[in-house]
């Protein structure tokens, strides 16, 4: 029984993957490339985007443990 993979007639020369690799890479979005400046960018803003949230909750934490602790026991 044959494969289908042994069906197949021809295969890429090195040139002709070249020149595949090129409108593949025209047709990629660079944001989705990890190699674009545009995706680093949008990382890096990602990134920065949640120190700011997690300082912003740690903040609140501390000013609620802060509270917690100076909290007097009714007798």
């Amino acid at each position: 029984m044959l494969s289908m993979v042994k069906l197949a007639d021809s295969v890429l020369d090195r040139n002709q993957q070249k020149i595949l690799d090129k409108k593949l890479d025209k047709c990629r979005n660079p944001e989705n490339n990890p190699d674009s400046e545009i995706y680093k960018k949008k990382m890096l803003a990602m990134l920065n985007e949640d120190d700011d949230l997690y300082g912003a909750i740690s903040e609140q934490n501390y000013s609620m443990d802060n509270s917690a602790l100076n909290m007097s026991i009714p007798t």
